[in-house]
């Protein structure tokens, strides 16, 4: 075995002498012939390629081993220089032609944050102003080594507004800020449309700040009973030959009207009428004094929530309340959320108010007709329509009692006008008639259409705001719903077990009125029950057997009465809700049948 002793020497040769004398270099270096040395026993004969092995043309580390190799090679530690001589020259610097290239400075991220002048917000949304509020301005010079002048802030459309902080001209010092304030009161236009204009020295843009916004005046004073609430949707309907009906909503959300009544003591008397004077054609705080509701605990200032019972009443998040004291000290503002018995507020209450107070939803909207005065000279009476703005769907479920996919409403109304209803048939009638002869006359529809008023008496807050739900389920003439004439329309006969076939008297049920197949059995107990007719045919004894999808399995003199029950829709796009005294409210309902 022969020991052969590598180096790491950059630059250095090394190499060893096969026998017959010829001498193998090697450069350690970045060469082709970088690489390690090693030897293998038992391949002879040891060739240059068998001694030099590298892991790749240019990057290598040299490293000794033992090699076993035969004795007849001869080894050296260091291959001597091989014979000559040799020159280094230096060829540094090394030359090279000139060429001149446009460049730009790509923008990198210093340059997004400074080196600008900087206002910040560029645009305020006060929304609607019902109190004085304020909003911050941020100034700031972004340069990193340069003082900038401003010369001048011009305020335009700034009435009922003010700006608060420094003064112009004055000097902003490299990466300055400086913190203005933005006052708006409830003194000035209905419309606010302003702008501020921050003037720099020579050679710098203007910066803008552009601020808008609503300012809404409340009507303080408390409706007289009798208020009528109105409802409106618009229902675009298309009617076949046959009299069957499609119906398109064509508004989303239904209108809402006030028409009010105010008493006006003299002591509001002047108040009252600069206000309507004043303001009239601008936009109204318009309370809902019938769902308002006295506060769970008193309210200090300062207060920002309010222990109120919410429930069946129109909060929103993000709209309007009011807590009322007397008609000069109330407080309006916006709820920023709510939950069943406490309402979040967007600030301060700015005054105390004691349980007797009223908190109450508020609506934004209009005068749709001129108001009127009516005085004494002691005291007046004020009559107004208020249009709501703000209007909205409400969210609503399915009736409780679901007959064959459709709602029905099962509670029994109340006859309009004390112990009468009035019912109206229609039925589409042709007259044919050439004016020479007999006249003739058909009806292209399918069957009878009734239509009738029903009035609903609602006592409590829940009870109204159910009802409500109902109506916006309905969206008008929209949506149809199955309901009993609450009539006895089948005369139960003879006595015995009611199954799925009874008997009742021959009224003419199967010749003139087979198409009206849905009817509604009401017991003395007060259950109820909803079945399809599958046949009916008249018997013996002028009587006629009715036979029904599902069994009764109750006795026939526990029958109260069986009404027809058709299909129905309300016949008018406007509902009236009147609002009587103490969470009373009374609503008449036209309907019209949509099929029997």
């Amino acid at each position: 075995m022969a020991n052969f002793t590598a180096y790491k020497m950059i630059g250095v040769e090394w190499g060893f002498h096969f026998p017959d004398g010829t001498p193998f270099y090697f450069i350690n270096g970045y060469g082709r012939n970088y690489g390690r040395f090693y030897g293998k026993s038992g391949q002879p004969p040891y060739t240059p390629e068998y001694l030099i092995a590298g892991y790749g043309r240019d990057y290598g580390r040299y490293y000794g081993y033992h090699l076993d190799i035969p004795s007849n090679i001869v080894i050296w530690d260091i291959a001597p220089p091989p014979s000559g001589t040799r020159s280094r020259t230096d060829n540094l610097p090394i030359s090279y032609s000139s060429v001149n290239h446009t460049a730009y400075k790509a923008p990198t991220l210093t340059d997004v944050f400074y080196n600008r002048l900087s206002v910040e917000p560029m645009n305020i949304d006060f929304g609607i102003l019902v109190s004085t509020q304020s909003r911050y301005i941020t100034v700031w010079n972004g340069y990193l080594s340069q003082s900038i002048d401003l010369d001048d802030i011009l305020l335009s459309g700034f009435e009922g507004m003010e700006l608060v902080g420094d003064t112009p001209p004055l000097t902003f010092l490299p990466m300055e800020e400086r913190i203005y304030e933005l006052q708006a009161t409830t003194n000035g236009p209905p419309t606010i449309d302003g702008r501020i204009t921050f003037d720099w020295e020579a050679g710098f843009d203007s910066n803008y700040v552009y601020i808008i916004g609503v300012r809404i005046v409340m009507y303080p004073y408390l409706y007289r009973p009798d208020m009528i609430e109105n409802l409106e949707w618009l229902t675009n309907i298309l009617t076949a030959k046959n009299g069957a009906e499609t119906r398109q909503s064509l508004r989303e959300s239904p209108r809402q009207k006030f028409s009010i009544k105010s008493f006006i003591q003299v002591s509001e008397q002047s108040r009252a009428d600069n206000i309507i004077y004043g303001w009239g054609d601008m936009t109204w705080a318009i309370p809902i004094w019938g769902e308002g509701r006295h506060p769970i605990s008193v309210i200090d200032e300062f207060d920002e929530t309010i222990a109120v019972d919410t429930r069946f009443a129109d909060f929103r998040a993000g709209g309007l309340a009011v807590i009322w004291q007397n008609e000069r000290a109330y407080d309006l503002f916006t709820i920023v959320s709510f939950t069943d018995d406490e309402i979040v507020l967007d600030r301060g209450i700015s005054f105390d108010f004691d349980l007797n107070s009223i908190v109450c939803p508020i609506r934004i909207g209009r005068m749709s007709k001129e108001p009127k005065r009516v005085s004494k000279g002691h005291n007046a009476v004020l009559s107004l329509i208020f249009e709501s703005d703000d209007n909205i769907c409400f969210d609503t479920s399915d009736s409780p009692t679901v007959f064959l996919s459709e709602d029905t409403y099962l509670d029994q109304p109340d006859k309009p006008g004390g112990n009468t209803f009035k019912d109206t048939y229609f039925k589409e009638l042709n007259i044919v008639d050439y004016k020479t002869g007999m006249v003739t006359q058909y009806s292209p529809w399918d069957d009878t259409k009734i239509g009738r008023a029903f009035l609903v008496t609602l006592e409590g807050l829940e009870a109204i705001w159910n009802f409500r739900l109902w109506l916006h389920r309905r969206a008008g003439k929209q949506r149809p719903f199955y309901m009993p004439t609450y009539e006895n329309n089948m005369r139960v006969a003879g006595t015995g077990n009611m199954a799925t076939s009874f008997t009742i008297w021959n009224d003419e049920n199967q010749i003139q009125a087979e198409a009206r197949d849905h009817i509604y059995i009401k017991m003395k107990d007060g259950a109820q029950y909803l079945r399809t007719v599958l046949d009916i045919y008249n018997i013996e004894d002028g009587q006629t057997l009715v036979t029904v999808d599902t069994a009764i399995s109750r006795n026939k003199e526990d029958v109260d009465y069986i009404s027809y029950m058709g299909l129905k829709r309300i016949s008018s796009d406007r509902i009236q809700l009147k609002w009587k005294a103490n969470d009373i409210v009374e609503c008449v309902v036209p309907i019209k049948e949509v099929t029997p």
